[in-house]
């Protein structure tokens, strides 16, 4: 497993977007997922094709220790990663990704994702446009 930087999709008061998380790459059933520990201290399993959870269980019913340090994260992420396929939840996820609503999804994140890129490039533009501005 290793670290990856990636986008979830994210919903707050009926408003979707994107916010990029620092978790793992992990393989399960040949496939790849991410899959980060929250700050409120939530294991989430990403489908990094739409970018929603498709797992989430709360670290206290896996572990004792109230904050995680790293090896434990990805302890718990694997614990989780185990209990999606015991659970049957990748197997349900296969006849998901056959619908249009999934296939929709999918584009709808990708947008979200350019969208958030190009607000990043833009407010790094207007970082330096302010520098060359003092500097004048």
């Amino acid at each position: 497993m290793e670290k990856k930087i990636f986008y979830t999709l994210k919903q707050q008061k009926g408003v979707k977007g994107v916010r990029k998380e620092c978790g793992y790459e992990l393989e399960i059933a040949t496939r790849k997922f991410y899959g980060y520990v929250s700050a409120d201290q939530t294991v989430y399993i990403i489908d990094p094709r739409n970018g929603i959870a498709i797992m989430s269980c709360d670290t206290a019913l896996i572990c004792d220790d109230e904050i995680l340090r790293e090896e434990k994260e990805i302890e718990c992420i694997k614990y989780v990663a185990k209990r999606a396929i015991e659970k049957g939840i990748i197997e349900r996820l296969k006849e998901k990704e056959k619908k249009k609503s999934y296939k929709l999804t999918i584009k709808a994140f990708k947008t979200f994702v350019k969208a958030e890129i190009l607000l990043e490039k833009q407010n790094a533009e207007v970082l330096k446009e302010l520098a060359k501005e003092e500097n004048a």
